[in-house]
């Protein structure tokens, strides 16, 4: 479901958001070979660093391992202010196991259902190709599902901090020609702090994201609430 930004900003403790944008040079441009993002999905885990983020912020002092914990945080929070400014659709990939999970923090659960609608039963489809990807990677069931249904979504990114199993090269070799195979697109599978170097604004103020690293002077900064 396509989320306004409206129903978002009442219900994150924003006032307001603002941001700014860093010129992309042309000769930049037409070296890299990039894709626009229409389309995004988080994990679970990216969810939840929304709550979190502001949780340790509230914090006098932080230790070493709960200061690199904010910063992912805010890493996830800087990806979905920035979906909220630029119009970019945030897609639910509709999964039970979701839902299970944010069961435990009652308020990002009923955040959750403001922001998309009921899951739906997997398809066919989606379990076919579910189970393609268990019998041919190391892929848990879950993980398995979670990147099927993200498939046949048609996101352009799948965010996720789950590098064991899903935000590997190996399992974005795999998923890539499994889908090709199959004549489904295949999501780019990224971190939300490598998703954020990646990207840069376009002729026409598209948020496009690179192969590679981008400089830091083309990326766009936006900016999250205190």
């Amino acid at each position: 479901m396509v989320t306004s930004a409206t129903s978002l900003l009442i219900t994150f403790p924003y006032k307001s958001i603002s941001f700014k944008y860093s010129s992309i040079r042309k000769s930049f441009m037409q070296v890299e070979r990039a894709r626009k993002i229409r389309r995004i999905s988080a994990d679970t885990n990216v969810l939840l660093d929304v709550p979190n983020y502001y949780f340790l912020k509230a914090r006098d002092s932080l230790n070493q391992e709960e200061r690199e914990l904010l910063k992912r945080c805010a890493s996830s929070l800087e990806v979905l202010v920035m979906c909220l400014t630029e119009g970019i659709k945030i897609e639910r990939i509709g999964l039970k196991v979701v839902e299970r999970e944010l069961a435990k923090h009652p308020t990002m659960l009923r955040l959750y259902f403001i922001v998309f609608k009921p899951s739906p039963k997997p398809t066919p489809q989606i379990k076919k190709l579910a189970k393609m990807y268990t019998q041919q990677t190391h892929l848990k069931p879950a993980d398995a599902l979670l990147l099927a249904s993200a498939s046949y979504s048609g996101v352009d990114i799948l965010l996720s901090w789950n590098r064991d199993d899903v935000v590997k090269q190996p399992t974005q070799k795999l998923i890539n020609e499994i889908n090709a195979r199959q004549r489904v697109s295949a999501p780019i599978l990224i971190t939300p702090s490598d998703f954020l170097s990646r990207i840069y604004l376009s002729n026409d103020k598209s948020i496009c994201f690179s192969p590679s690293p981008v400089p830091q002077i083309y990326r766009p900064q936006f900016f999250l609430p205190r």
